[in-house]
């Protein structure tokens, strides 16, 4: 009973097809743990506290109940061929991305087709350049191994209009020096290491869906990489259903070539902070 009550819903089979199809299929365990997520938010009991996720015959009974389903192995680029990208994924992904516009009535919508990224910015800086003696080794001296990292999540449209910045300072209380200067559209956060994690995002998610383009029914496109924190987030994606906000993942080992972030607004970003501290 508790297997059926779940697997209909948001982690049912046509759920699963779909992150499949877009780009981020689930594992096993991921399955077992949405599933368990989704029971707690809707007080469904059954599940172990103790494991925090479905057990093997709750997913065993899953699969056999929707035969079209079953344990896979994705295709996973080496570093030689994601250097080169692969042909073959990169063309299939296009045509997947085709396929939703024209499904969603998006085509010549460039105000519906959003793109998000985060970026990692480090305190530690180095010349590009220097005067050094030929022929001899030239090395600088810094403050430390490792310095700390800034995470810079933005977001922007086909048309360059740009969502809420968040800025992710490592910290644990939030520090009067950090919103110094500071533009309104930037919302500056904390994290114990600096990066993005998964209750981050979904608050950036919230700041994104209540900052969409209210007139017309028209369905909106986000396009963003595969990390956890994005694509293994109940909560954010639910949130981003609720508000008629489509996903679209890229390949993997592909982002280096089809991100723009990562080709224009990342790369300016990090030259001039590189400028800045140096």
């Amino acid at each position: 009973m508790l297997a059926r009550r779940i697997s209909g819903k948001v982690v049912g089979p046509v759920m699963l097809r779909t992150m499949a199809q877009r780009g981020f299929p689930l594992t096993k365990r991921h399955v077992q743990q949405l599933a368990f997520e989704y029971a707690a938010q809707n007080k469904i009991n059954g599940f172990s506290q103790k494991a925090g996720r479905a057990g093997y015959y709750w997913f065993q009974n899953f699969l056999k109940r929707n035969p079209d389903l079953g344990m896979c192995m994705p295709e996973v680029l080496s570093a030689a061929r994601a250097a080169g990208l692969n042909k073959e994924v990169v063309s299939q992904w296009f045509e997947q991305y085709e396929h939703l516009l024209v499904q969603l009535g998006l085509v010549g919508m460039p105000s519906h087709l959003w793109n998000c990224d985060e970026s990692g910015l480090q305190d530690q800086f180095g010349s590009r350049k220097v005067v050094g003696q030929v022929g001899q080794p030239c090395m600088e001296v810094c403050s430390g191994e490792k310095g700390e990292m800034t995470t810079c999540l933005a977001a922007f449209n086909a048309e360059g209009t740009y969502m809420h910045t968040m800025v992710i300072f490592k910290g644990k209380r939030l520090r009067a020096e950090w919103l110094c200067r500071c533009p309104g559209n930037i919302t500056v956060r904390m994290s114990e290491n600096g990066w993005i994690n998964a209750d981050l995002f979904l608050a950036w998610g919230q700041m994104f869906v209540q900052s969409l383009p209210k007139e017309g029914p028209r369905p909106h496109i986000l396009l963003l990489d595969g990390h956890s924190s994005h694509v293994y987030n109940l909560r954010f994606l639910n949130l981003m259903k609720s508000r008629n906000a489509h996903i679209l993942c890229y390949p993997s080992h592909t982002t280096h070539a089809l991100q723009p972030a990562d080709k224009a607004l990342f790369r300016s970003l990090k030259h001039h902070w590189d400028q800045e501290g140096s």
